[in-house]
């Protein structure tokens, strides 16, 4: 007869001797996430050699001066259950992306798509037509790019839109500015937590200046203080849930200024538009007094006074210690 104990213990026996799955080596550069087809791409790209197997392609773009850098990942400083993490340099998506915008090319795609059609336009290798244009540059008659005295690429003239504000719409997009999802904040560093308040002022200040620029209060239309309340009244009603509050004095003070702005006039005549100015002007200083109750001092020096225009960046980031 079978020994049914020493059966299930075999058995056992056998789950716990498996082994283990390696744990993943962390990645020294760039170019060791990309396969052998992409890493011969950029190669190629670079009018660099094909030849060879992924080792030899990872050394040939790393020792060349075109590619190089590239292979250098930034990361930004961090503290983690181990301690600090001072960071890294080195190439980031957005410092592509700036690039690429200098000379007029699209700054959309991956970071793989971005890094080649630098290379194309710096080594040639794009094409009779080239790397990829950005949609709004203007040309000249003969079809290149045209640029102005300082030598940057000119932009093409958008007409100004004169679209209703979706109100919902800026509710969402500031609903997932404050309370971005649990993944997403495990994985910021301690300068994005720094961030958190500012980004979030920043955008409400974009959205704010967008719609003022479509004329609503020059038709003293109460419409622009639908979408002002939609940016600024989350901001107050979330203002527990943001990090960073003390330093985001600079972004705050631009968003402000921007309804203000938006305010001037408001009161010349009595109607339904002075009345939604007067109470975006209180939602405004609800949120001026929760700076104050939080950070213990004024968001301006009068205590009730929006700055003068131009005394600060609108929309600059909030500097970092």
């Amino acid at each position: 007869m079978f020994d049914l104990n020493a059966l299930m213990f075999a058995r056992f026996a056998g789950r716990v001797s498996k082994k283990k799955s390696k744990t993943k080596q962390p990645k020294s550069n760039w170019f060791e996430r990309l396969t052998v087809e992409e890493l011969k791409k950029l190669c190629k790209a670079a009018k660099l050699p094909i030849s060879g197997a992924k080792g030899v392609l990872l050394s040939r773009l790393l020792e060349s001066d075109a590619t190089g850098h590239f292979g250098s990942e930034a990361r930004a400083a961090s503290f983690t259950y181990h301690g600090f993490s001072p960071g890294k340099e080195g190439v980031s998506v957005d410092d592509l992306k700036e690039s690429l915008k200098r000379v007029a090319l699209s700054a959309t795609g991956s970071k793989l798509t971005l890094v080649e059609r630098l290379l194309h336009h710096t080594h040639g290798t794009g094409g009779p037509e080239g790397p990829k244009r950005a949609a709004t540059v203007a040309t000249n008659s003969d079809g290149s790019v045209a640029y102005d005295a300082q030598g940057h690429p000119v932009l093409k003239q958008r007409k100004p839109s004169t679209a209703r504000p979706n109100v919902a719409k800026i509710l969402e997009r500031m609903d997932k500015k404050i309370n971005p999802p649990a993944k997403t904040q495990d994985k910021w560093s301690n300068n994005k937590y720094k961030q958190h308040a500012g980004d979030v002022c920043v955008l409400a200040a974009g959205i704010v200046a967008a719609e003022a620029a479509k004329g609503f209060a020059a038709a003293r239309d109460p419409v622009l203080f639908d979408a002002c309340e939609a940016a600024i009244e989350p901001i107050v009603d979330g203002w527990n849930d943001l990090t960073g509050h003390g330093y985001c004095r600079f972004a705050l003070q631009g968003v402000l200024q921007e309804v203000e702005d938006a305010l001037q006039g408001s009161q010349d005549v009595e109607d339904t538009f002075a009345a939604r100015g007067r109470e975006v002007r209180e939602l405004c200083n609800d949120l001026k007094a929760k700076y104050r109750r939080h950070v213990g001092e004024s968001i301006d020096s009068d205590d009730d006074c929006i700055p003068a225009r131009g005394s600060i960046p609108v929309l600059a980031r909030p500097v970092m210690p």
